[in-house]
Order: C-alpha cells, then sequence, then structure tokens
C-alpha cells in the first residue's frame, strides 16, 4: 500500500483554540475511553461494594434506633369573606405562617423548658421534629417528633402541639385586641373629620341662603334667565320709541309751526324792470347813446327783461298775517310722549344690565366653587361610609378578641410508637454502591480526558493534524506475526521516502531517545534485507570519548573536507556545544553533507529534545524533506509535538510532517491501531 504525503495548511479552518492552546488536543479515538475503563476495571468492579459494605456496617453500628411519634392538628377555617365588612386584617394566619410559628425558637424553648426531665435540647428537639401536611387535606398538620425511646418522642410531639396552641390563641388575641384599637382611633379621627367637613359645608351654604350650592346656582340661572327676557322686552321697546321719534321729528320738521292767513303780492322783475327804465331815461337825459354809462344802463335792462321773460312773473306777498298751526301742536305732543317711552326704556335696560352683572358675578362664584363643593360632598359621603365599616370592624373584632374559640386545635394526641423507624440500610447502601460507581468511573473518564499523550494513531491526525505513518506494537512472545506485519508497513513507508533523490528525514523523539533509536536500528536491519542502506546521525549533548571520531560538526563548520565514515552500527554524531548554539551549521552545508553520503539511500537525524537548540532543530527540519514525530505509547505529550509543529508552520519552507507511534503493549494494541 502506497502512503501519500499531505501538505497540512498553516492553520486548519474551523479549530478552536484558547490562546495558544488548541481544543482538538482534546480529540482521541473512542476506543481509548473503553481503554482506560479496561485498564482500571478493578478499582470500578471492587470499589463501589467495599463502599456500599462500609456504609452499611457505619449505620449498624453508629445509627442507633429511633422511635418517632405523631400529633395531629386540625385547622377548621371560617369564610370570613362571607361576612359583611370583613377586612383583609382579620383573616387569620396562612398554613405557611402556622408551619413556621410550630418550630419557632421560643416555642422550641419553652418546650425544652416543659420537658427538663427529659434532658432535650434546642438542636435535639429542632433536628429531631419535622411538620407536615397532607396533601389531600391541607388543614391537618402532623407534628412529628424523634427520640431514642418511645415514651420521651409521645411527650415531645404533645408539648410542641401544646406551647403552640398556647402561642397561637395569644397572638391571635393580641392580634384582634390590636385591630380593635386600631379601628376604634381610626374611627374616632374619622368622626371627627366628618364634623369638621359638615361644618365647612353648612357654613358655604349659608353664603347662599342656607340651601345647597347646586339650588343656589338653579336659582341664580332662572333670575338671570327672567331679567334677561325682561331686557330683551325693553330693548324692543326702546327700538321702537327711537324709530317713532325719527318719524315724528321728520313730520315735525316738515309741518310749519305757523300759518298765514292773509297775504298782498307785487312783482319784482317789473318793479325792477321800471326802475331802471326810469335810471335809463335820466342818463340819456344826461348823456349820449354812446356814452359808456347809457350802454351799461341799457344792457342791464335788457338782462333783465330777459330774464323776466323766461321767469315769468315773479309775484311776492307783499303783507303775510301769521295764525298757529294746530298739525305741528300735535305733533310736539307725540315727540314728547315718544322721548319719554324711550327714556323710561333706556333706565330700564341700564337697571336689568346692573342686575344682571351682580347675578352673572354671582353665578361664575358659584360655578367656580360647585367642583371643590362636590367633591367635598363626595368625600363625606365616603368617610360616611368608611365610618360604618369600621363600625363592623370594630364589632366584629371585639367579638373575636372576646371569643373562646380557637381555627386549631389537637386532632389526635401522639400514642407510644412501639416500632422503631427503619434504618434503611440496604438504600443507603445500594446509594452508597451507585454514588462510588459513579465517582470511580467519572474519575477514570476525567483522568482519560485530561491525558494528553499520544497512545493512538487518531491523536496524530485528529489531534495534531498530521498523518500517522505507523503504529507498531512491542515484540512478545505471542505477537511476533502481528509486529513484524506492522513493522513491515512501516518499513514500505520508509522505503517510499527512500526513492527521493538524497533522502533525508529528521526523527524527533523526545524523553524516549534510546527507546527511538534502538527501534530506528530495528528498521534499518529491516531496510537492509531490502537493499536499502541507511545512515543515522544522533544529535547528543553529551558523546563518550570512543565515538567523538564519528563527529560530523568539523564538517559542518568547514573545519574538515568531508564527514567521518560511520561506526558500525551506521552512526555519525553532531554534538551540541557552545558553537551549535551561537552559529549553527547552515542548511546549505547540511545540504551539502548529504552530497557526500549519496551512497547511502536515506539519512536519518535523531533528535531527542527540540528544546535544547530550538534553531538547530528549526534549521535540520528546514534542510529535511520529510520531519517525523515519533511517539512512545503513553509517553509524548501531544502539548510539546504540537507547540514544534507550530514552530516549523511559521518558518518559511514547510517540511512535510507526520507522526510514528511505536512501543504499544501487546495486549492493547487491538485497541490502538
Amino acid at each position: 500500500m502506497e502512503f501519500e504525503w499531505e501538505e497540512e495548511p498553516q492553520e486548519r479552518k474551523g479549530e478552536l483554540k484558547i490562546g495558544s492552546f488548541s481544543l482538538s488536543l482534546l480529540r482521541r479515538d473512542i476506543r481509548l475511553w473503553g481503554l482506560a475503563l479496561y485498564k482500571k476495571w478493578v478499582w470500578i468492579v471492587l470499589v463501589p461494594p467495599v463502599a456500599g459494605g462500609l456504609i452499611f456496617l457505619a449505620v449498624t453500628l453508629f445509627c442507633g434506633r429511633v422511635f418517632e411519634a405523631n400529633t395531629t392538628l386540625l385547622r377548621v377555617e371560617r369564610d370570613y369573606q362571607k361576612i359583611e365588612g370583613a377586612v383583609d386584617a382579620f383573616k387569620p394566619l396562612s398554613n405557611e405562617v402556622v408551619v413556621d410559628m410550630i418550630r419557632s425558637r421560643n416555642n422550641i424553648l419553652e418546650v425544652c423548658r416543659r420537658l427538663s426531665g427529659s434532658n432535650v435540647s434546642f438542636q435535639d428537639v429542632y433536628d429531631n421534629t419535622t411538620i407536615t401536611r397532607k396533601k389531600s387535606r391541607d388543614n391537618l398538620f402532623v407534628i412529628s417528633a424523634r427520640a431514642a425511646d418511645p415514651k420521651t418522642a409521645a411527650e415531645l410531639a404533645d408539648a410542641i402541639a401544646g406551647v403552640f396552641l398556647e402561642d397561637y390563641k395569644n397572638t391571635q388575641k393580641s392580634k384582634h385586641v390590636e385591630s380593635y384599637n386600631n379601628y376604634r382611633r381610626n374611627q374616632e379621627e374619622l368622626k371627627l373629620d366628618i364634623e369638621n367637613r359638615e361644618r365647612e359645608l353648612k357654613k358655604q351654604m349659608e353664603d347662599f341662603g342656607g340651601i345647597s350650592l347646586t339650588e343656589a346656582l338653579e336659582r341664580c340661572s332662572s333670575q338671570i334667565r327672567a331679567l334677561e327676557a325682561r331686557q330683551l322686552d325693553d330693548r324692543a321697546t326702546a327700538q321702537a320709541a327711537e324709530s317713532k321719534l325719527e318719524e315724528l321729528r321728520k313730520q315735525l320738521a316738515a309741518t310749519p309751526p305757523t300759518i298765514r292767513t292773509v297775504s298782498e303780492t307785487y312783482d319784482e322783475d317789473k318793479m325792477e324792470i321800471q326802475r331802471k327804465e326810469m335810471e335809463l331815461a335820466g342818463l340819456r337825459m344826461q348823456y349820449t347813446d354812446d356814452n359808456p354809462i347809457v350802454q351799461k344802463a341799457a344792457m342791464t335792462l335788457k338782462v333783465l327783461k330777459e330774464r323776466a321773460a323766461v321767469n315769468g312773473a315773479s309775484q311776492k306777498p307783499s303783507k303775510v298775517i301769521q295764525g298757529v298751526n294746530p298739525t305741528y301742536r300735535f305733533i310736539e305732543a307725540d315727540i314728547v310722549r315718544a322721548q319719554s317711552e324711550f327714556t323710561a326704556a333706556g333706565h330700564n335696560i341700564s337697571t336689568i344690565g346692573e342686575s344682571l352683572q351682580v347675578l352673572r358675578n354671582q353665578e361664575a362664584k358659584i360655578v367656580r366653587l360647585i367642583p371643590a363643593y362636590e367633591q367635598m360632598v363626595a368625600i363625606l359621603k365616603q368617610k360616611k361610609e368608611l365610618l360604618g365599616e369600621l363600625e363592623k370592624s370594630c364589632h366584629m373584632q371585639n367579638l373575636a378578641a372576646n371569643s373562646p374559640f380557637c381555627d386549631i386545635s389537637i386532632y389526635e394526641h401522639a400514642a407510644q410508637p412501639t416500632q422503631g423507624i427503619a434504618r434503611r440500610r440496604l438504600v443507603l447502601s445500594l446509594g452508597g454502591l451507585i454514588l462510588a460507581f459513579l465517582g470511580t468511573a467519572g474519575t477514570v473518564l476525567g483522568k482519560e480526558a485530561l491525558n494528553l499523550r499520544v497512545r493512538s494513531g487518531d491523536d496524530f491526525e485528529a489531534g495534531l493534524g498530521v498523518p500517522c505513518i505507523g503504529a507498531v506494537c512491542e515484540l512478545a512472545s505471542d505477537n511476533r506475526s502481528e509486529y513484524y506485519a506492522q513493522l513491515q508497513m512501516l518499513v514500505d513507508h520508509i522505503r517510499d521516502l527512500a526513492e527521493k533523490p538524497e533522502a533525508m528525514v529528521a526523527m524527533v523523539s523526545y524523553d524516549s531517545r534510546k527507546e527511538a533509536e534502538a527501534f530506528v536500528d530495528k528498521c534499518n536491519d529491516v531496510l537492509m534485507l531490502k537493499d536499502i542502506d541507511t545512515l543515522r546521525i544522533s544529535v547528543c549533548s553529551e558523546l563518550p570519548e570512543k565515538s567523538a571520531r564519528y563527529l560530523v560538526n568539523d564538517y559542518l563548520y568547514g573545519l574538515a573536507a568531508a564527514p567521518p565514515e560511520p561506526d558500525a552500527g551506521r552512526t555519525l554524531y553532531f554534538k551540541l556545544d557552545e558553537m551549535s548554539f551561537f552559529t549553527p551549521p547552515e542548511p546549505e552545508r547540511l545540504r551539502m553533507m548529504r552530497g557526500e553520503l549519496k551512497k547511502y539511500d536515506i539519512v536519518v537525524w535523531t533528535i531527542g529534545k527540540p528544546e535544547e537548540d530550538r534553531r538547530l532543530f528549526e534549521i535540520i527540519c528546514e534542510s529535511c524533506g520529510d520531519v517525523i514525530f515519533a511517539a512512545r505509547f503513553d509517553c509524548e505529550s501531544k502539548l510539546k509535538i504540537s507547540a514544534d509543529i507550530r514552530a516549523l508552520r511559521q518558518g518559511g519552507r514547510e517540511p512535510a510532517v507526520s507522526g510514528l507511534l511505536y512501543d504499544i503493549p501487546a495486549g492493547l494494541s487491538k485497541w490502538v491501531v
């Protein structure tokens, strides 16, 4: 089967990270979960029974027999809502409050005082008593008391019930008395408030004739309407009188006050003409006709004659005898009467206007006061209703405070138990067994979830994102065929690498370097059988003196013309010294050395700890065409391998990275391969 090398991207798409930690490192083959349970099956099987047995033994030895006695309380609830005038303050305490009162501190201390002969403490009573309510009848309270002997248990249950009933009765009575006093105080304050408001309301009514503001407003409105009607009538009368007065004045102006009885007439134009003729005759006697004075007088006479001819005779009385006109006198009398009517109507209009203004001001005042008045009336009505309710509540609280009735009583006294409470040892033991099983299995699976060591090919592929070129188990007497089959598959992959020209591989082995080199030697032996010559260059910090002549440092630093010959195991060495740290060899020099070693089909660099010289590690991996991270089963951490792979991928040229898993225990090979 031919293995295909894959170039991995710089960052895998969809990879989730927390800082520099990739969550893909937590991925694992699902079979490893089963393997974890399989390896710890002894603990998973033995711990739960042991835990259950210890719990059974502890309950038997340390938990003595306990007796339980029960006292039942019955609550008869009255429906106070059906009582007219009942308020919330009159309602009894809720069942939850009753349960808290039974186990209150003061009640338990009183129980301890009453049972002082039984030597019970506050904590004993509190821890060994419970209050329950039956689901079918929630008005039944069951007081359960536990003690080491049956008599003490029965006495304790009855004592708790008796102390509670006394406390409950006193509480209810004090509650009713306090409510009664509050109601009485509120009632007196409310009465005083009602009296003050009634006096204020009465004072307002006195300002308006002792009637209500609504009645006063209605009366004022009716008076305004009547006056407005009268004012309209007077205005109509005034307008009629004014019209009549104007007409009479016109008639008076057209009627002469006097009339003539006798008159003589004369023609004024004729007499003027005669006078002018006489003047003209006198002038002609003095002057000639060509005289301007004569000509002017003649022209004037001519004009007068023409005007007289046009106008006709103009006769005027020359003597008039005047007399009284009776029509004029009658019209004057009518004018006097019309003027009197007009004046009287105007006076009435003015008087009614003043009265209307007064009434309208009063109406506006009443309108402003009505909202407050109505609000006061409504408040007064509400307060009177509230006063009636307070009187009923006072009466009811007084009855309740003086009533001997109590809604809670003892329904059944405690009887001395004849049998103790079951200690449920089997149930507790079974619970302990289940919890121990879950705890043991959870611990194993939790430890497995936090295990980041390489244990399967899926850890390389899914966790680290690199292909796994092989998974080889340990060599044992019962799995030789499986071992050599897996080794043969790995050798086939390495042979594919050897087909590349001047193939050079970097193998990183971390803390399991010796085991990794031994595994490489086994692979070399198999490769020799397939006519593939391999050379191993081991990077180490310490080197025996006898191996000093196999160092390639001098050649890589240019101090030797050719690399040395390998030892009998076909191995050369590169020592980590100060020079390699400060001036590591160049990648070109490493590839040049590979050209000098071209008689070998493949050269393998074995690196133990990359962190010893990170720069040298990157140079060797950059010079090699392939990098193999060899992980011994359950020894190498995926965190280290992931950091080194990330460092290689952050460089310029990225080599082909793959993984190798070896020394898998013989019995676990089927779980991870």
